[in-house]
């Protein structure tokens, strides 16, 4: 949580005018440019688990039966109903190709706005954001397969759409803007239930905020919506799941009972080298041909392990008496470690790179907390050629 710097605050970042910020006109170029991309990567035929989505649905009567059988799995409703409604109707693959593409839009302007509004990032530093996101090899296979792709995708913009509105929301005390946020926060659990540790990290910021920049008889409130958030998206899922007759929260990707240990730690740090230190552990399968079991995919992650660390180095300098961008990072690198942590209890044989796509945006946004250019740059561009790597050299060809 964090009050926006305002245009006469003296902020370190040259506190761009407003000609030089991510503007309506960029917003626009974003979502033609997100088109465009996902224009050239389409095929209109079906295929993996989308064939797997049509022959689930295929002896349903109707939307409501199409959603039911999709359902018995888990009850994600809204992205289940895109694919009922979907499947029902007859869709070209198209149509799912739009709403995957639209999706990473969204993700894009609502980073954009975040680094915008609340850090003054200038508009070359918006750009370099939204290149970050666009080229992520964490998302490398969303613009292929729509249905890793929307669940992905659509809940990662439903959750920082969550963030924007609650921010806003409890700052300026508005109890409609608190409502629209819950239930942004319960359509993002309804996408993938993994997110329900995203809003309830985020619930905890606010507590946080609330604490420390309100005085004591006004934190009602704040208080009441953070408990409201934190509380109705899992017991909206879990009630679904009860209702919906199906499989219990705890059973993972592919029928997987999740559990906590020792493996789950090993992942969980696995994934954390990953998406902050640029680092390639895992399959083939997993994080391309670059990873870690390559002579070449050590030499680069070891780099850019270097260069990250000494990135992350000076920018926590510069953060050290700076109270407001040290609670903006604390917020942020809460959620990054309950999405983290989740995406980690499959365990150390059921591991997806896609699984940390969210993380990586907010991981990118982290960058924004600091009021230096120049560490700014030298993250966000660190995170650029980390993607770009396996994009040009083929890195990505066989994996994920």
């Amino acid at each position: 949580m964090r009050e926006p710097m305002g245009e006469g605050v003296p902020d370190g970042t040259g506190n761009p005018a407003a000609g030089l910020r991510f503007g309506a006109l960029d917003h626009a170029v974003c979502w033609v440019v997100v088109l465009l991309v996902s224009a050239w990567a389409y095929h209109p035929y079906f295929f993996g688990d989308e064939i797997t989505m049509l022959r689930e649905t295929g002896a349903a009567d109707g939307f409501a039966q199409a959603l039911a059988y999709l359902s018995h799995y888990k009850p994600r409703l809204v992205f289940n109903s895109i694919w009922a409604l979907g499947i029902t109707g007859e869709w070209p693959r198209s149509v799912f190709a739009a709403v995957n593409a639209a999706s990473i839009a969204a993700v894009c302007s609502f980073s954009a706005l975040i680094a915008g509004r609340w850090f003054n990032a200038s508009r070359g530093q918006a750009w370099l954001l939204v290149a970050v996101i666009l080229s992520t090899r964490f998302g490398a296979m969303f613009y292929f397969d729509y249905v890793c792709g929307i669940i992905d995708t659509l809940s990662a913009a439903l959750l920082l759409g969550t963030v924007v509105t609650a921010a806003a929301s409890v700052r300026r005390r508005n109890p409609y803007g608190m409502a629209i946020a819950v239930v942004l926060a319960t359509a993002a659990v309804l996408v993938h239930e993994r997110y329900m540790a995203a809003t309830f990290a985020l619930a905890c910021a606010v507590v946080a905020w609330t604490l420390l920049h309100r005085e004591r008889g006004a934190r009602s409130g704040a208080l009441a919506f953070a408990a409201v958030l934190a509380l109705v998206p899992p017991f909206v899922f879990l009630g679904l799941t009860w209702l919906m007759e199906s499989r219990s929260v705890a059973t993972g990707t592919a029928g997987r009972e999740v559990v906590l240990g020792l493996g789950t730690a090993k992942v969980f740090f696995t994934y954390l080298g990953n998406v902050l230190f640029g680092m390639n552990f895992g399959k083939e399968w997993m994080v391309g041909a670059l990873n870690m079991g390559t002579v070449a995919g050590r030499i680069w992650s070891w780099i850019f392990a270097a260069v990250f660390l000494a990135g992350w180095s000076a920018y926590a300098w510069t953060l050290r008496r700076d109270a407001r961008g040290l609670s903006a990072c604390v917020a942020l690198l809460a959620m990054i470690g309950a999405l983290i942590l989740i995406a980690s209890l499959p365990g150390e044989d059921r591991q997806e790179s896609r699984w940390m796509y969210p993380a990586a945006l907010l991981a990118a946004l982290l960058v924004f907390c600091t009021r230096s250019i120049a560490v700014r740059y030298l993250l966000l561009g660190s995170m650029l050629a980390v993607c770009l790597g396996p994009w040009s050299g083929g890195g990505l060809g066989r994996g994920g």
